[in-house]
């Protein structure tokens, strides 16, 4: 997070004023004229805290909303709207955000986009998210107070810079939102499994259906169909064969009564007498003829034959049903089982898709599990703070050689949920106590404490900001700290603090080479600032 400028309005004593945070190391000075203490109450903090109070609606000194003017252009009794818009980088994107007391709104724009939301909550949660860090950890990397490094000397082996790497409430809930999490983890893979058994059971059920090869059975109805017809062919020539016989028989019973109509001697039409002899001769040749072809059919045996062929027509007629319902019925499962091939395609994809998804879910239930198990015993914590110490002895061996402390080495280490430090006499080889050093001695050790600090939250949150102010922090250096700040400043600006401001009354700092001042003058109850670049 790199943070561009802020417009402050009417806010505390300070009616406008704009400030752009330029890279450098500046000093900030103030000049009370409503008062005989000079800098004291000039506005300098509140030039600083309107970051704060814009972005995350509180400053260091936490003071509620509806309080924060109470000082404000010169009344202690009214409470007036201020106007604060701060303009900021994050991952690529420009914000702005404006916190408007008038309105009660806090306003937030993402590359010149109103990302519209409703409510001061939502705002800030917005922010937090956007530039990740809390209010607290915002506090705690950017703006070094006097009481900042004396936590460090007060609580010397439980610094409260840990609750925000360390913080058990917020292991706790993270606690709870694993168990939370677990238990839904839980539910899907029971849906799963579920799921898994409901596909096996389908595929199950679809496996029972086979594909019959119909091949015999089409080749059956074909010879039954091929006996149909040839019996059919048969049956037509023995009815033909009868109906001859039939006709021929008919022929001869027309002779026959032509041949004795002809005995009497009379005309079978007229029934006049006729000479017959040779009409006789013919009608004799003619039934010695078809009584041949007669005598030539064996009726009975045509008879046998044709029940015959009837009755095998009839069996073949059954025959050829059956096996005609046959083949509908296998094509019909050679269909249902196409059909259920297809769809078990589906389903054994489905399947491998859902056993994939409930392993992947086994796995992370597993990670939840042993996770939940490690924060129970304690062992998150141990790991947390084992990392944390880790990364803070790397940072105390870097910012001791900008510090001069020439025979005092420092080491931390872990114990339960504090972190304590160790001080080593190098040229004795043995421990020493805090209370052995000077003065100056144990500010420039703070100072080393403070900043490995500093840097370890940013190595272990991913919080950073361009942002770094010493409020007063340094007044107890003594004169010959210039050269070692000078060259640790340097080291800062370079490692993304670039905007370092100092505020201080002492002029033990005066040898510092600063970029320029911001001079904070109030007059009448009003604060202005002007800013001046050194050449």
């Amino acid at each position: 997070m790199e943070v561009k400028n802020i417009i402050i309005e009417n806010f505390k004593t300070i009616k406008y004023t704009k400030l752009t945070y330029t890279e450098g190391i500046w000093e900030i000075i103030g000049d009370n004229q409503d008062s005989d203490y000079d800098s004291n109450g000039a506005g300098k903090s509140t030039l600083l805290e309107a970051i704060q109070q814009c972005l995350f609606n509180r400053t260091t000194l936490n003071v509620p909303i509806e309080d924060v003017g109470r000082k404000a252009l010169g009344t202690s009794n009214k409470t007036h709207n201020y106007r604060l818009t701060a303009e900021f980088s994050k991952d690529g994107h420009i914000y702005k955000v404006i916190n408007d007391r008038a309105m009660m709104k806090i306003t937030i724009y993402k590359n010149n986009i109103d990302l519209g939301l409703k409510s001061i909550p939502q705002a800030l949660k917005r922010i937090q998210l956007i530039v990740g860090m809390d209010i607290n950890t915002f506090i705690t990397l950017t703006f070094i107070t006097h009481s900042t490094i004396g936590d460090l000397l007060e609580n010397f082996s439980s610094s409260s810079l840990m609750k925000i790497i360390l913080d058990f409430n917020q292991i706790t809930a993270l606690d709870k939102s694993m168990k939370l999490e677990l238990k839904l983890l839980n539910g899907n893979i029971s849906s799963l499994t579920h799921r898994i058994k409901s596909v096996e059971d389908s595929l199950e059920i679809l496996g029972k259906y086979k594909e019959i090869d119909t091949t015999s059975m089409h080749r059956k109805k074909a010879t039954i169909s091929s006996n149909i017809s040839h019996n059919n062919d048969v049956e037509r020539d023995l009815r033909e064969t009868i109906q001859i016989y039939n006709s021929q028989l008919a022929a001869r019973k027309t002779l026959d009564r032509r041949m004795a109509a002809l005995n009497d001697g009379l005309c079978i039409t007229c029934g006049q007498p006729i000479d017959t002899e040779e009409e006789a001769k013919l009608i004799s040749y003619d039934l010695s003829v078809i009584t041949k072809k007669i005598d030539a059919v064996d009726v009975n045996a045509i008879m046998k034959k044709l029940v015959g062929i009837t009755t095998s027509q009839k069996e073949n007629q059954i025959s050829l049903q059956q096996v005609s319902a046959q083949i509908i019925a296998a094509e019909t499962t050679n269909q249902i089982y196409e059909e259920n091939k297809e769809q078990s395609e589906d389903l054994r994809r489905l399947l491998i898709n859902v056993r994939t998804d409930r392993i992947g879910k086994l796995l992370d239930s597993d990670i939840l599990t042993t996770a939940i198990a490690a924060i129970k015993k304690g062992d998150l914590h141990r790991h947390l703070m084992t990392s944390f110490v880790s990364v803070l002895n790397r940072y105390l061996d870097q910012f001791r050689s900008f510090v001069n402390l020439p025979y005092v080495a420092i080491s931390a280490e872990a114990n339960k949920a504090n972190v304590g430090f160790i001080l080593h006499d190098t040229r004795f080889s043995q421990n020493i106590h805090l209370n052995t050093l000077s003065g100056g001695e144990r500010t420039r050790l703070r100072l080393i404490l403070l900043l490995a600090m500093l840097a370890t939250i940013k190595d272990m949150t991913g919080a950073s900001s361009n942002l770094l102010i010493f409020d007063e922090s340094l007044d107890t250096l003594d004169t010959s700290a210039s050269q070692d700040l000078a060259q640790l400043f340097a080291y800062l600006i370079t490692h993304n603090n670039k905007f370092i401001a100092l505020i201080s009354h002492g002029q033990q700092l005066k040898d510092i080479e600063f970029s320029g001042r911001l001079m904070v003058t109030k007059l009448d109850g009003i604060a202005t600032m002007t800013k001046e670049t050194y050449d």
